[in-house]
């Protein structure tokens, strides 16, 4: 009877020797977990993500929260819009600059050598519109200068609004007064040039309307605008 006794302890304790201890228990149950865990954020981020990247709002279901991850990503893509924009600043910056010299250029053509008055199709007339051509070759060269140290997308507006509100007046006035005389050319100049003055008008409203849109869209003021550098008339 002793002798079986002892030999069923001597099995149990082997069998409980050969059993896993507590802790190797609970650490394996750890690594299960954290596998399970990869395993569902990896198949939650191609749910959210394309192949590109993206994320895709779409598949994001009630209460689901983009990950850091994707926070991270995000933000590496606006750093690097950043960097974009700011390498393409001298481009703009060398734009503006080009624009300021036409302006200057057409305003020294007109005004002083070798003049308006060298050109045998203008009248007499021109000196009634001569001012609001120098006053937009100015203002245009002036809009370019600002440009050069602040070209935010909001003062670009304000500033186009006003070089296309001044055009408007100088086509219309140009209109009005028709300082040219064609009468030497059998070609019909006249009604060719009042066509383009009638779209120049046309353009300048149109031109009006897009950055009265374009300046009620802005936020704050915070977008580099990527319009070409504005010119006189």
């Amino acid at each position: 009877m002793r002798a079986r006794f002892h030999k069923s302890v001597a099995q149990a304790g082997t069998t409980v020797a050969r059993e896993p201890q507590l802790p190797d228990r609970i650490e394996k149950h750890r690594e299960r977990s954290a596998e399970s865990m990869l395993s569902c954020e990896s198949k939650f981020t191609r749910r959210l993500t394309g192949g590109d990247g993206s994320v895709k709002t779409g598949q994001i279901w009630g209460g689901s929260m983009i990950s850091w991850r994707h926070l991270h990503a995000i933000e590496e893509a606006t750093m690097t819009s950043d960097t974009a924009s700011n390498r393409s600043h001298p481009a703009r910056r060398f734009g503006y600059l080009v624009a300021v010299m036409v302006n200057v250029i057409l305003w020294f053509l007109v005004n002083a050598r070798p003049g308006w008055r060298t050109l045998p199709f203008l009248t007499e007339g021109f000196t009634d519109v001569l001012w609001l051509v120098n006053l937009s070759l100015a203002t245009s060269a002036a809009v370019n200068v600002v440009y050069l140290g602040y070209d935010r997308a909001w003062l670009k507006s304000v500033c186009q609004i006003g070089v296309s509100a001044i055009g408007l007046a100088a086509a219309i006035r140009m209109l009005q007064v028709f300082p040219f005389d064609f009468s030497s050319s059998a070609f019909p100049w006249t009604a060719v040039t009042r066509l383009l003055l009638i779209l120049a008008i046309f353009g300048s409203v149109v031109a009006v309307l897009v950055e009265l849109v374009k300046l009620a869209g802005h936020s704050g003021g915070d977008a580099v605008s990527g319009q070409l550098p504005s010119s006189g008339v």
